[in-house]
């Protein structure tokens, strides 16, 4: 495993578009020979592993660009949901640049909200665990209003639930979470 980066990259930063661009996908590198990479968030560092990631980002606009969405109409080219999967060790910073692991290797599911609109923020929500069936949990979004039954329903998205697929080809234990997703959505239907 090699470290692709010195200087760790920001979570919420473009540098993290950019490194997500030419990061190889499960078809081109095992597990083993995916870069290591040095993040940070909130304070928070650490090394790890690029396993899956999916985006519900378009190019095309569904309104005139440069324009604004209509109030309630959706626009993945104005906002949209960038989700990865990393197998991660937390670290911190003992200087002189060496860094020292804080807690065990373990999975980040990070799940950005975008948006390119004036006035609006990116947001970013990170989950840790080291159960990779928590890992199906964190993916898990609400249902939009209109076709919930209880109220409480969650499902998987799409940019959640390719970023899953994704890691399911380079980790054994997101496989068979994986599996299990696909056998629970295949009887809902």
């Amino acid at each position: 495993m090699t470290d692709t980066t010195v200087r760790p990259i920001a979570v919420e930063g473009e540098e993290l578009d950019e490194l997500l661009f030419d990061y190889p996908t499960p078809d081109e590198a095992s597990r083993d020979e995916l870069p290591r990479v040095f993040m940070h968030h909130n304070g928070d560092r650490w090394y790890g592993t690029i396993l899956g990631y999916g985006t519900s980002y378009e190019e095309a606009h569904t309104h005139v660009p440069g324009g604004r969405p209509s109030q309630g109409e959706r626009c993945s080219g104005c906002r949209w949901t960038d989700v990865t999967i990393m197998w991660a060790q937390p670290v911190e910073d003992e200087g002189e640049g060496l860094m020292k692991p804080i807690a065990p290797w373990q999975y980040v599911v990070i799940v950005r909200g975008r948006s390119v609109l004036p006035g609006e923020s990116q947001r970013v929500r990170m989950t840790w665990t080291p159960d990779p069936a928590m890992v199906l949990d964190a993916l898990r979004v609400p249902v939009p209003k209109r076709m919930r039954v209880t109220g409480r329903e969650r499902s998987v998205a799409g940019p959640h639930e390719d970023a899953l697929l994704d890691a399911a080809l380079l980790d054994d234990g997101l496989a068979d979470v994986a599996a299990r997703f696909e056998r629970e959505k295949a009887g809902a239907r």
